[in-house]
């Protein structure tokens, strides 16, 4: 095993949010559309889950609201069953886990103070996995691959929307902001702006930080501008965190024939000076 192997430190933890659309715990930060349930527990609204690996750094919290494990083992003692859920850390869930689970055995919190251990890791005394499959998969010997014909997008761009925007995360924010959307990585990407090239903020008028109006087919939305040298002509970038500018009011109805996953990444639009 290569010693000067980087792998990402882990151990177990705990709290995970719900995300957009289902019922979620009061605390948490949510997406717009995802209702609220009265009667449900308060969690404590760190993005973690008990017993489940972490990375380091993950947010604590202080009393207030109890975590996730807390909330199910007390359900479970209502219900008759505290034999079964009689945990008092998140440690000893995650030892009762490596029980069920062979192939992560032999990870523990003890071990993993001195560093990362990748699955399968079956013993004590195993040093984790670097490559998960090597030689060959749980398939067989090659992995299938299927080539899908090529259908060009509907939206394309024009002379009323001459601009193509690409919507994606950024690092500060997990994907709709839904667990870090009250963190200090506010501070960090505080709101969506629309990224843009110099040549085309020459040509617009544009100024770093200024106020503008993008329009597409289906909506339009006010934002600041960015000019990034990182951009190529014709093209614009914008996260999707901020519910208060709402960028996905921009997006097409459009959909992949075999998933259904939306069109996020291919939007004709206009930018306007305000």
């Amino acid at each position: 095993m290569n010693s000067e192997r980087r792998v990402q430190r882990i151990r177990p933890v705990g709290c995970a949010p719900r995300t957009g659309g289902a019922p979620r715990t009061d605390g948490v930060p949510r997406t717009d559309g995802a209702p609220r349930t009265d009667g449900v527990p308060r969690t404590d609204g760190a993005p973690r889950t008990d017993g489940a690996p972490r990375t380091d750094g993950a947010p604590r919290t202080d009393g207030g609201p109890r975590t996730d494990a807390d909330i199910i083992c007390a359900v479970a003692r209502a219900m008759g069953r505290s034999e079964s859920f009689s945990f008092s850390s998140a440690e000893e869930i995650w030892d009762e886990i490596r029980t069920v689970w062979p192939q992560a055995n032999g990870i523990t919190y003890e071990r993993l103070e001195s560093g990362g251990l990748q699955w399968p890791c079956p013993t004590l005394d195993h040093l984790g996995t670097d490559i998960l499959h090597v030689d060959s998969f749980p398939m067989g010997k090659q992995a299938g691959l299927r080539r899908v014909e090529y259908i060009p997008t509907k939206e394309t761009v024009d002379a009323d929307y001459p601009f193509l925007l690409v919507t994606g995360r950024t690092l500060h924010h997990f994907n709709a902001g839904t667990m870090t959307g009250r963190t200090e990585s506010g501070q960090l990407h505080f709101a969506d702006h629309v990224a843009i090239c110099p040549a085309d903020a020459a040509r617009l008028g544009l100024s770093d930080g200024g106020r503008v109006r993008v329009a597409s087919r289906y909506g339009a939305i006010e934002t600041q501008v960015r000019i990034d040298e990182a951009m190529k002509e014709g093209e614009l970038f914008s996260t999707f965190h901020d519910p208060s500018i709402f960028v996905n009011r921009l997006t097409s109805p459009y959909r992949d024939r075999f998933v259904k996953a939306p069109e996020y990444k291919v939007t004709a639009v206009r930018v306007e000076r305000l």
